[in-house]
């Protein structure tokens, strides 16, 4: 058993993405340095507050509802995007993923998992942006506009219209 409780303390350690142990209310029990990394706090910062401590404000009550669903039993585990605010002040998005562990009926203490999503996040802002501003050239073009792969016609712009080709 001591050889088991070793392994798992090196996976929780060493996981690449951040990990945690939290009281049923949100206290943080247990912390890994990839989580200590993402969000900035020292272990010992993060053990003496909450995960809502540490959330944006606008995403803290989209997280409650499905954390009471989980420790009501409603639910097994859930996932969600959401966002910390980094010791500097700086903000983290995480995917977050959460499960209950239970002895029986009663709900003992929550597992998460979380990883910075943050690059990704900002190149689907980045992508949203790039596609208004073709938008918004391609409509306003004041000759038509025909877009073709050397064969078939794939959409064709005329008078700020986009007709699309369909197969």
């Amino acid at each position: 058993m001591l050889n088991f409780i070793n392994r798992f303390e090196q996976a929780f350690h060493y996981s690449p993405i951040g990990m945690a142990i939290l009281s049923l209310e949100g206290k943080w029990l247990k912390v890994n340095p990839a989580l200590t990394d993402m969000t900035g706090y020292a272990e010992e910062e993060l053990l003496s507050i909450n995960f809502q401590a540490i959330t944006h404000p606008d995403d803290l009550e989209e997280d409650m509802k499905p954390l009471h669903e989980l420790i009501e039993g409603e639910k097994a585990a859930y996932e969600m995007e959401k966002r910390y605010i980094h010791k500097n002040g700086n903000i983290v998005w995480i995917l977050l993923s959460v499960s209950v562990v239970r002895e029986g009926d009663q709900p003992l203490f929550l597992i998460s998992q979380i990883q910075n999503i943050t690059v990704r996040k900002q190149l689907e802002c980045e992508l949203v942006e790039s596609e208004e501003r073709f938008r918004n050239l391609i409509t306003n073009l004041p000759d038509p506009v025909v877009v073709h792969d050397g064969e078939v016609i794939l959409f064709w712009i005329l008078s700020g219209v986009i007709s699309l080709r369909i197969f």
